[in-house]
């Protein structure tokens, strides 16, 4: 599956369920490591404007999250979960699990580093 076709909403706020002020690179990072993104997803670029597509479409969802009050902008490029976001979160226990365990053994490998 191409990173084009993947739903993003739930990943982005797993991503920032911790509650931490995470910035907007670092949130980049946690989502391809919760949906596991293979290389050549990594590189995939739009053919126009060179950027890279699953950065793109994180921003993307990062945008609609912050609009729908799911997530706040304490400050240019930095990202926090909001009460809504968390309560988003609830209503999908078993995909979030999943994804949780994903981010947790990309987080565990990073801090044994």
């Amino acid at each position: 599956m191409t990173v084009r076709n993947r739903p993003l909403k739930v990943p982005v706020l797993v991503a920032l369920e911790d509650g931490e002020c995470i910035r907007n690179v670092e949130i980049q990072e946690r989502v391809a490591a919760v949906l596991e993104l293979e290389s050549g997803e990594r590189e995939e670029r739009y053919a126009r404007s060179g950027a890279v597509i699953w950065r793109d479409r994180v921003n993307w969802v990062l945008s609609d999250h912050y609009r729908a009050g799911w997530v706040e902008r304490p400050s240019r490029g930095v990202y926090r979960i909001a009460e809504p976001g968390l309560a988003a979160l609830a209503q999908r226990p078993g995909r979030v699990d999943f994804l949780r365990r994903r981010l947790g053994r990309f987080l565990g490998r990073r801090s044994s580093a």
